[in-house]
């Protein structure tokens, strides 16, 4: 999604995405006020924006979302760039840019957001991730988890048996996750494709216990594509 407060440039920075083929663009706003109630926003998941608007600093909406998307700010203001590398943005690009500058920008987005496929010869489904467990750390396999739910600055990892609680970003979870086995339905949610049972038109239905995961408008398209079988 977009965020620029000045009509030139807003313009500019939505061409210049639309001729980068990777970039979807979901929204294209004035202001964080208007990006906060857009229909796309829990869907979102890079914002390209300004820093300097009239309601509310680009960099203040960063810091006042929970479980924040990836962000690239695009500005004239030199001054934020140390905080905003301190708020793990993506790319700080200086107004004037050029398009070479914002595709590198993207770039590192869409290394960050593993929007890469992962090759099929380096998914591994007897691999696993660990987490903190009391005092110790607990193995928990790719093929034993159903999905996992982001809450806050949490994830919840859900197994048969048991749900693990881990102080980490969805984001920063899914890049150990093998992206053959796993596919993000939800800005909140991803889903082992093992377990899923049926698609519905909003939610995935998976097997066992019937647990029923949102669909996200802006991951239909790739969660049609997975499961096309299912219909």
């Amino acid at each position: 999604m977009i965020i620029e407060d000045e009509p030139l440039a807003k313009t500019k920075l939505e061409n210049d995405c639309a001729a980068i083929p990777f970039l979807e663009i979901v929204g294209s706003v004035y202001s964080p006020r208007e990006a906060m109630v857009h229909p796309a926003m829990d869907d979102v998941q890079l914002f390209i924006s300004d820093i300097q608007m009239p309601d509310i600093k680009g960099i203040d909406f960063l810091k006042s979302l929970a479980v924040p998307p990836a962000f690239i700010f695009v500005t004239a203001d030199p001054s934020f760039a140390v905080q905003s590398y301190d708020l793990n943005v993506i790319d700080y690009v200086l107004k004037p840019y050029t398009l070479a500058r914002l595709l590198q920008a993207c770039n590192k987005a869409r290394a960050f957001l593993q929007l890469i496929p992962v090759p099929a010869e380096q998914t591994d489904k007897n691999g696993f991730i660990t987490t903190k467990d009391g005092y110790k750390h607990a193995v928990i396999y790719y093929k034993d988890i159903k999905y996992v739910q982001a809450f806050g600055n949490y994830v919840r990892i859900v197994t048969d048996t048991k749900i693990h609680t881990e102080e980490t970003t969805l984001k920063k979870l899914s890049i150990s996750l093998p992206s053959k086995s796993f596919i993000q339905s939800h800005k909140s949610y991803i889903v082992n494709v093992e377990f899923v049972q049926r698609v519905d038109t909003n939610q995935l239905i998976l097997k066992g216990a019937q647990e029923k995961i949102p669909i996200g408008d802006h991951f239909k398209k790739e969660v049609r594509r997975r499961f096309i079988w299912l219909k």
